[in-house]
This record gives structure tokens, C-alpha cells and sequence, in this order.
């Protein structure tokens, strides 16, 4: 897998932002941390992401999105609907099973 990344320099990049808040799997920081030791154009590019993140900047202008902070809130919104989704999931389904599992009132005659 590391031939993969020695020549990837788009798919590096694509991680970046992501190896920056130390979001990637250990071996996967491994493969982009030699790859930025060994080419200088990705490594200026972990530099600027890197300097913006540690500044706490919208970096939209790095990583090629244009509106990075409204995808950001769009994903956290997105997970927010889909947490409050499950958790009436799980309410409901609680509910049921309660509803089937208690006694009938009429069974007590």
C-alpha cells in the first residue's frame, strides 16, 4: 500500500486536513507522514494546513472547498438529524417492548 501513496500526491492532500486533527488510522498516518518527508510540495501543503488549523481559520482556500465552513455545519447538522432519528428509534422500540411485555389489565381477572 505505501507504492500507492509514493505517487498519490492528490490522494495525500485529500487526507491532510484529516491527519492534521489526528483523525486517520495509525498505519494510515504512517503512509502520509513518509510521504510528506518525502515530497516537498505536499509537505508546504501540511505546512499551510497545518499553520491555518493551529490558528483556528476557515482553510477553504487550502483544501479546495469553496465554502468549508457551511460543509462543516451541513455535516454537523446532518449528524444532529440523524442522531435525534435513532434516538426516537430507540425510544419507540423501548416503547413497544414494554407495551408488549407488561401484563394486560384484563389478564388479571
Amino acid at each position: 500500500m505505501s507504492d500507492f501513496f509514493k505517487n498519490k500526491c492528490e490522494v495525500v492532500r485529500d487526507l491532510i486536513p484529516l491527519y492534521t486533527d489526528k483523525g486517520t488510522a495509525p498505519e494510515t498516518a504512517a503512509l502520509i507522514s513518509r510521504h510528506i518527508s518525502e515530497c516537498h510540495s505536499c509537505h508546504e501543503y501540511f505546512k499551510r494546513v497545518k499553520n491555518c488549523r493551529q490558528k483556528n481559520r476557515d482553510f477553504s482556500d487550502v483544501v479546495g472547498i469553496p465554502d468549508y465552513q457551511g460543509f462543516l455545519k451541513k455535516l454537523r447538522r446532518r449528524r444532529i438529524a440523524e442522531d435525534v432519528l435513532f434516538s426516537a428509534l430507540v425510544v419507540s422500540l423501548v416503547t413497544n417492548i414494554a407495551y408488549l411485555c407488561l401484563p394486560d389489565s384484563d389478564d388479571k381477572k
